[in-house]
């Protein structure tokens, strides 16, 4: 990762989690209210990522709610987003309980 990259996750930190990594919630320039209802009107956020500082490794995550994958698979033959997560809806509250949940889950020890 440059410089450059690695400064523009660490300054988008939106939540640090309590983890043996200690890893941090990435949204790449950060996330307005607007932002926040954007994501749930279209039922997607890429652009996020679990980032670890200490080491400089981050991992994509793109989520996708129920109906926005529907639609772009009425579209395209597949979808191959790296760190797709499907969830019911796509809000920074869920967005947080999910990565809880993955991170108790040892999802990072799956992405190496």
């Amino acid at each position: 990762m440059n410089e450059a990259n690695f400064l523009t996750l660490r300054d988008s930190i939106i939540k640090t989690f309590d983890n043996p990594l200690n890893l941090s919630l990435c949204i790449v320039h950060g996330l307005s209210n607007r932002d926040e209802n954007e994501m749930r009107s279209r039922g997607w956020l890429g652009y996020a990522y679990l980032f670890d500082s200490n080491n400089e490794n981050y991992w994509p995550l793109n989520f996708y709610d129920t109906v926005r994958l529907t639609q772009d698979l009425e579209i395209a033959d597949y979808i191959d987003d790296v760190g797709i997560i499907i969830v019911k809806e796509v809000t920074l509250m869920t967005i947080i309980d999910t990565c809880c949940s993955i991170l108790k889950n040892d999802y990072i020890k799956y992405q190496k």
